[in-house]
């Protein structure tokens, strides 16, 4: 009989080998793991399973891309260091783990050394919570020719559609809080975020200096659902909001954007 686990992970079906098909883009899931405050019992319990790749595999387009998933989890984290066999079983061939140092409650941090440990693994990023459900098809090859159209310059993200809906009644600008891009944002900065942020207004950060240079593609028809948002009745907390930076995130945002204006003034030039 089939174990309550095995069951579970069924749930996002494992890629066949060789399945990576040369002449291809590929496409580089950034996901960072944490079990901190979960109810965890297997790992086929773990979001990633039930909500993140479950969805993916309703949603990618294996015909157009190659896709790695590039995942990592802190070092203290007991629960995938317990699994961490099982884990990398299920992931194979189809991507790296990274075991995570020093970024305890700090995911922007996780998603840095992701990023730059797995730099040449992808010619495009989606930094995407394991918590994630993705609802909409195409949305692979949606973002990829947004972004050559601006010559991989940009940002591109899909939305929560209650909570963007919020936002833009109480006359908010919507914000990206998954983001997808071209390698030449770690050209750019040789990171995703700023290392001044840990949590809070990183989303805001990002969206902000791409919007300052008329790249920032926030797409309304790109739907996810985040499964366990904070303030939601049932959200289980990984880490403490770190509002220190709200007086000063928009300075950093704003000398940050002059890196891409930059940027895109050499393509021109040349």
């Amino acid at each position: 009989m089939e174990s309550n686990t095995e069951a579970k992970l069924q749930l996002a079906p494992r890629p066949q080998r060789g399945y990576l098909r040369q002449g291809r883009e590929t496409i580089g899931l950034l996901i960072t793991l944490c079990s901190r405050n979960q109810k965890y019992i297997t790992l086929g319990h773990a979001d990633i399973f039930t909500w993140l790749l479950s969805s993916f595999f309703e949603t990618y387009e294996p015909d157009k891309f190659n896709y790695k998933f590039l995942i990592g989890y802190d070092d203290d984290d007991e629960f995938y260091i317990k699994n961490h066999d099982y884990l990398k079983k299920r992931i194979g061939e189809s991507g790296t783990i990274t075991i995570l140092e020093g970024c305890q409650k700090n995911p922007c941090k996780a998603w840095n050394i992701l990023l730059q440990k797995n730099c040449d693994l992808a010619d495009y990023f989606y930094q995407v919570g394991s918590d994630i459900k993705l609802l909409s098809k195409g949305w692979s090859s949606y973002f990829v020719n947004l972004l050559k159209k601006n010559k991989n310059v940009g940002i591109c993200g899909g939305v929560d559609k209650q909570y963007w809906l919020a936002r833009i009644i109480q006359n908010q600008n919507g914000i990206i809080e998954n983001a997808f891009f071209h390698k030449t944002h770690y050209e750019i900065f040789g990171s995703i975020f700023n290392n001044e942020f840990k949590t809070w207004f990183s989303d805001d950060y990002i969206t902000r200096i791409y919007m300052i240079n008329e790249c920032c593609y926030l797409s309304p028809n790109i739907l996810f659902r985040n499964m366990n948002r904070v303030g939601q009745q049932d959200y289980n907390d990984r880490y403490d909001p770190d509002t220190k930076i709200k007086d000063k995130w928009l300075d950093i945002a704003n000398k940050d954007s002059i890196k891409i204006f930059n940027y895109k003034k050499k393509l021109i030039l040349k």
